[in-house]
């Protein structure tokens, strides 16, 4: 089984950091990762694009320009759900 994990993300590196990490060490089953970057700094979309390269699961980045808001950007994530 294979899950997809959405998260909407704006602001809060750290948070965001720790959110990702406690997802890597607990989740004992198959994932992708699916994260939405409503408008971030450049800090926060480096840290995103690197996970890219350094996780062993699928990451898909949606990145938006600006904060289009929590359903926007889950509704956005849902329509890459396969």
């Amino acid at each position: 089984m294979k899950c997809d994990i959405i998260i909407p993300i704006w602001g809060q590196l750290e948070l965001t950091r720790r959110c990702i990490e406690s997802i890597i060490k607990f989740t004992d089953v198959s994932y992708r990762l699916i994260l939405v970057d409503n408008g971030n700094t450049y800090e926060l979309k480096n840290y995103l694009r690197n996970l890219e390269k350094k996780l062993n699961t699928e990451v898909l980045i949606i990145e938006n320009n600006e904060n289009l808001g929590y359903i926007k950007a889950i509704n956005q994530a849902l329509e890459k759900v396969k």
